[in-house]
Formats: C-alpha cells, sequence, structure tokens
C-alpha cells in the first residue's frame, strides 16, 4: 500500500514539474523580445478651447520620454511635438492646435522614447468655437459712460436690452444715421469717456441722420425710443 501511495505522489509531483515548466516556456514566448517597456505617460492633461484653436496642457515626470504624437478628428489628424527635459521633477507642456473647425474634439496624445516605446494613452475632450457661436451671441449695450478722476467708467446692460430692439446705425467719418422700427424720442452722442459730442430731442420719427464735428474716433449713440426703451450702440465716425 505504501508503494502505491509513493507511487501516485511521484506522479502527481512529476506532473506538477512538467505543467510548471510548459507555464514557464509559454511566458517567455512572450517576453523573448524582453521586458515591454511603458514611457511615462502624460499626466494633469487639460484643454481649453478657444475660436478655432484648442491648448493641451499636460505633465511628464519621465526623463525618458523624448516626444509627443497627438490625434484627433478620429485619428485622422495628429500632430509631433518634442519633448523638452528641464531636468525637473515634472515638466510642464503645453500646445496650441491652430485652424480647427468649429466643433467637439476628443484629442488622444501618447509619449514615446527614442526606442520607439509608447504609453498608454490619455484623452481629453474641448469644445472649439467659431462663427456660428459668435453669430448666436447677444450684444451687452451700454448703460453709460463716464470720467472720474482720469479713469474710464463703463456700466453695462443685460445682453435682453438689444433683442428685438430694431436698431440699425450706420456710421461714416463724420455722419451717422439711426434706423428704427420704433419712433426715436432723443439722441445723445458721446465719446468713451462720457464727454458730450451731440443731442438731439423731440425727434419724433424713424429715421434720423445727423453730422458731427469730429471724425476717426469711437463714439457712443444713445437712443431713447418711444416706448420707453434706451440703446446703447457703439460705433466708429
Amino acid at each position: 500500500m505504501k508503494h502505491i501511495f509513493k507511487h501516485i505522489a511521484g506522479c502527481v509531483l512529476l506532473s506538477i514539474i512538467i505543467f510548471g515548466c510548459k507555464k514557464e516556456d509559454a511566458y517567455k514566448d512572450f517576453v523573448k523580445d524582453g521586458a515591454i517597456i511603458y514611457p511615462g505617460k502624460p499626466l494633469d492633461l487639460k484643454a481649453l478651447g478657444g475660436k478655432n484653436r484648442a491648448k493641451l496642457s499636460w505633465v511628464v515626470i519621465d526623463a525618458k520620454v523624448s516626444r509627443f504624437v497627438i490625434h484627433w478628428n478620429n485619428r485622422l489628424d495628429s500632430l509631433e511635438m518634442p519633448a523638452v527635459n528641464t531636468g525637473e521633477t515634472a515638466d510642464s507642456v503645453s500646445v496650441i492646435i491652430e485652424n480647427l473647425p468649429e466643433n467637439n474634439y476628443i484629442f488622444e496624445i501618447v509619449s514615446y522614447d527614442r526606442n520607439g516605446n509608447r504609453s498608454i494613452k490619455e484623452e481629453v475632450a474641448a469644445k472649439v468655437y467659431g462663427d456660428e457661436f459668435i453669430g448666436a451671441l447677444l450684444n451687452r449695450p451700454i448703460k453709460r459712460a463716464g470720467s472720474m478722476s482720469g479713469t474710464a467708467e463703463v456700466y453695462w446692460g443685460t445682453p435682453e436690452q438689444n433683442v428685438d430692439a430694431g436698431i440699425i446705425v450706420s456710421s461714416r467719418p463724420g455722419w451717422f444715421e439711426v434706423r428704427s422700427t420704433d419712433e426715436i424720442a432723443k439722441i445723445e452722442v458721446t465719446d468713451v469717456l462720457g464727454r458730450s459730442i451731440y443731442k438731439s430731442s423731440a425727434i419724433d420719427a424713424r429715421i434720423y441722420e445727423a453730422n458731427l464735428p469730429t471724425s476717426n474716433a469711437v463714439v457712443l449713440i444713445r437712443i431713447s425710443l418711444s416706448n420707453g426703451k434706451t440703446i446703447v450702440k457703439k460705433v466708429r465716425i
């Protein structure tokens, strides 16, 4: 009985050794070219969207990193830039990508070392603005402007004050014209410091034009309507 038990134990031990050797051989197949080296990936990745451009910034703490590759637009567009090692523990990196159409973007960044090893990718989203966004913005009217102790002060109104105002102002050097869907009660023109240049009251018309005693300047035209609304337009004359 003891001989049978020893025989079984020997077979089990032999099987374990053979299986272990096979696992070792399988592992060696995966690392036969050496261990995989991953350069440090971009850290603290951030994106700021602007008008037809985006700024990306990140931190790298691996001195072996030699370059970065940025992909966007479903990897159809890319940008490669070198890494600059300043000798600091962590280097801050930033880049501005220009000429981007207005859209939402996912930027993918990968770092490489000099041997071509690549890091794990990092991704960040950004909204890039353009003419469509700008066209949807509402103007903020100037409620009043003045000068105090040589300092210009401008008080802004809410954007809604210009909505459906029905005011069109045309200008050329020394002249301006106002067209309104409501009757114009009075008009005052000042410079940006609040100094009066021109006044006219009891207009009671929807079209008004006038010559000004100044030109090649930015002025504020305050338009008071018969319905009680006051609109301020900034124009160059």
